[in-house]
This record gives C-alpha cells, structure tokens and sequence, in this order.
C-alpha cells in the first residue's frame, strides 16, 4: 500500500494533492532506487488534485509519476524532550471553531530541535472524553534565530501573554521564523486536511515561552487553511485561526522491569472478592460456585462452569484509571496463569472487558476453550481500525496449568500470543484504544452468563506495554517454576 499527500507552501499555497500506487508496489533496499547502488527506495504514484493553489497557474487534475529516494539516516535530535500541555490553559492545541483543549492522545506529542536550526512537532491530539475528535498533528519549523544572532528577536517577539516579562530572560529564547504543517482528522473527522502556517509573531522556545507560566516550553501562533473536508459531519471554514502551546519536560527513562498496572494473585484465599494488588481494583463474587485451592501449581480461585457465575467489577466505570492508563501508551500486556476443565463452555472466557458478546461491543477478552480433548485460545482486541480476533491452536491438557499472554503494541499495529512464554502465533492489527468504553471487568464468564470457565484461575496480570518476548518468558517461567 502506498498513500501520501503533497500539501503547496508559498507560491504553490493553497494546493493539495492525494498520492496514491499506480498499480506496482513499491520497493525498498540497495538499488532499489533504480537510479544508483545505494540503500533506497522507489514507487509508481498516481497523483489527484484535491484543491487548486489558490493563486496562479491550476495544476492538472489527475497524473502518474514516480517517487525515487536515496534513504539514509536520520539527523540525531539536540536533546530528549517529550511535551505537555501547559497550564494552567490545559492544551497542545486551541482551535476555536472546533475544541479550545487539544490535548496528546496518548502522551506521544513529540518535540525534536535539531543542530541545522530546525525542529518537528507532531503526535496525535483529541478532545479529552471525546475520542472521536482527533488530529494527526505534523509541524516543521525552520529558520532559528538565536540572540547571537541579528535579526534577534524577530518583528513582533516575544508574545508574553499570561507572563510577567519582569520574571523572565527573554535574551535566553530562541525562536522559529518559518511554521508549516498539517492537520489530519481521524476517527469522526476522517478525511479532514488543513494546513497550518505561522501568524504573528515567531514560534518562540525558552522558560517562560509557552505564554501561560513560567515553565520551559514553547509557542506559536498559527493560521489554519482547510484543504478538504470532513468525510462526514460538520463543515470547516476556510480559514481560521488558533495556536500551539507547550510544556517541554524530560523524557521518563524506559523501565527494565516493567511492573504491571493491574494484578490479581488469589493469594487472600477467603471472602468474596478478590483485589488488585496494584490498584485495589475490585473484583466481586456473582454466583457461589466458587471454591478457593491450593495446589502445586499455587493458589487460585477453581470456577465450576455455572452459567451465572463469574467475577466482575461492580460498575463499568471501575476500571476507567485502568484504560486510561492503557490509552496513555497504547500498548497493553494481558497474562493469565490458569488450569483448565474439558467441561468448559464452548467459548469460555477467561477474561472479558465488555459489555455483551457482540464482537464489537469490547476492549479486550481473553478465551480457551475444548476442541477435541485439547484447547483453543482466541483473543479479542478493539481498536478504533476494529476488532480483530486472532485464534490460536494449543496443545496442553485438562488441569494442566498453563500461562496464556497476548502483547499488542498501537505503534507496531501487531498481536501476538504466547503459550508458557513461546511465541506460537502473530497477526496485524492497526489502530489505538482511543475508541475503548468503561465496560466491567470479568474473569470466568461473559455478561450474559453463556461463557462459562470451568477450571482453576491462579494469576491475572496487565501491563501498559508490549513486553517483548524475553520479558513474557521470564513472567511465565516465574509462574510455571516459582
């Protein structure tokens, strides 16, 4: 699959133009340029004329052409910055006519500076609790100007706002004299293309420059043009106008140790419930055919496959910290430890975050179940590209304990499964959890009480992470030989 956009600055200003494959795929490695035997890449596009430079010659409505590329690497950033909203106005990005508190989808707003004087913005924003309302946002800047510099500061800067000038150095800020981007909607706003140029003053970067407090950050302020329109729902103007503010902060330094965001071990052995030690996410008794073990494998929570037994939350909404915390990363680690009888029903549900059994209407279920004297695993995963359901062939025996774990990372867009630590089966699937609804949480049964487990359950744990495979084998080896 081949897609991209070419979106005119200057005299081309006002332009947009879809590219698309022409047919052939597109092809990447050493020679592969067709031009020299260097590392790159070529492709056959056919191009569309979505919108017409507002000035000046009109370009043709439809062509073929092709893309060559030299490919190499790419310049190192100055330093490690991630981004926030800065307060205390709560936004990446104000756009009146639509929301007045973008935020960053998952905490992956990205700010890079680079040694040649520019500098890239981009990540995904949306309305906080309507997911539907996102953006990819994609800005570049150039022309920095330092105050060694002679056109220090440029016309019109700095812009102070909410600041006192009397508490900060603007001599230490550096600016952009040149902003230039795009805004592409997804989700609800499918199909929307704006570009985004400055307005105003120039970008400005330093303590104090995100124009609301005095934290280090940045500012600008931006003029957007409509190139094409929501493929459904309202209609943009124009032209209107909004800008960019930010908090800039270190990154958080990636853990060796991943500790999972949720964790349920049936070690209480009494009552009727049964806690995350995590969070004290808790998860009540519904029925009474429940017995508490312990056994070689540990101690667990046996299910007797009765069709209105399961544990669950008490209110969709209890597991709210939890999602959020997963559509922070959009990535999730799902582990189960649990032994199994043949008795179980034919979809048995080890866990479930839903709402029904409708395929759609999840986050995330976990289910094994007898084929011919062994079992099946099947995962269910939405995302806001869809539901996928990956099944998978195991070959592990009645009351044999067994560690079931799936990953899925939103930025890979790809599922896998492991049985005791092995990988044995992957699939693709794109899209993030912004679309994911408060459902109950429930481990041995589905809503409707048709998907009876029967068997023993020892361990549930789930991190907002992919763990990679070396990770998911020392979990499950933990388990299996403690």
């Amino acid at each position: 699959d081949l897609a991209g956009d070419l979106v005119g600055i200057e005299g081309l200003s006002g332009a947009y133009v879809s590219l698309e494959s022409n047919g052939g795929a597109a092809q990447v490695g050493r020679g592969a340029s067709g031009k020299n035997l260097g590392f790159g890449a070529c492709a056959g596009i056919r191009s569309v004329v979505r919108s017409q430079p507002t000035s000046g010659p009109a370009l043709a409505g439809t062509g073929d052409g092709e893309m060559t590329l030299d490919v190499g690497s790419c310049p190192t950033p100055l330093e490690n910055i991630c981004t926030s909203s800065s307060e205390p106005s709560g936004h990446i990005l104000w756009w009146p006519e639509v929301s007045k508190n973008f935020l960053a989808l998952t905490d992956n707003v990205t700010w890079e500076e680079y040694a040649d004087g520019t500098a890239h913005l981009y990540g995904t924003v949306v309305v906080p609790g309507q997911p539907g309302v996102c953006f990819e946002l994609d800005v570049h800047l150039s022309d920095r100007v330092d105050n060694t510099d002679a056109a220090f500061p440029p016309t019109g800067s700095p812009k102070f706002g909410n600041v006192d000038p009397n508490d900060v150095d603007e001599s230490q800020w550096h600016y952009y004299l040149k902003t230039e981007g795009t805004l592409r909607g997804c989700e609800d706003w499918a199909g929307a293309v704006l570009r985004i140029e400055r307005m105003g003053p120039a970008f400005q970067v330093g303590v104090g420059a995100n124009y609301h407090d005095l934290d280090y950050g940045g500012s600008g302020w931006i003029t957007l043009h409509t190139l094409q329109q929501p493929d459904s729902g309202v209609i943009l103007p124009a032209t209107t106008n909004g800008d960019i503010n930010l908090d800039f902060i270190p990154c958080p330094e990636p853990s060796e140790d991943a500790d999972p965001v949720a964790h349920w071990d049936f070690s209480e052995q009494s009552g009727d419930r049964v806690m995350d030690l995590v969070s004290g996410l808790r998860l009540d008794f519904d029925g009474d055919d429940f017995d508490w073990v312990s056994n070689s494998h540990g101690k667990g929570l046996e299910f007797e496959k009765n069709n209105s037994d399961m544990l669950r939350t008490n209110s969709s909404s209890d597991g709210a910290a939890l999602r959020q915390k997963l559509q922070a990363t959009g990535e999730v680690t799902l582990q189960v430890f649990y032994s199994q009888d043949e008795d179980s029903d034919d979809d048995a549900r080890l866990f479930s975050w839903s709402s029904s059994t409708n395929i759609t209407d999840r986050n995330l279920t976990m289910m094994s179940y007898p084929v011919d004297k062994k079992f099946e695993g099947e995962l269910r995963l939405t995302t806001s590209s869809g539901t996928t359901t990956f099944e998978q062939d195991f070959t592990f025996d009645e009351d044999e304990a067994v560690v079931y774990t799936m990953t899925y990372d939103s930025k890979e867009g790809v599922v896998r499964g492991y049985l005791n630590g092995l990988l044995i089966s992957t699939t693709t699937h794109k899209g993030d959890f912004a679309n994911w609804d408060d459902h109950k949480i429930r481990f041995g049964n589905e809503s409707g009480g048709d998907r009876s487990f029967e068997g023993v359950i020892y361990d549930v744990c789930i991190w907002n992470e992919a763990l990679d495979a070396n990770a998911v084998g020392e979990e499950a080896d933990a388990l299996l030989h403690p």
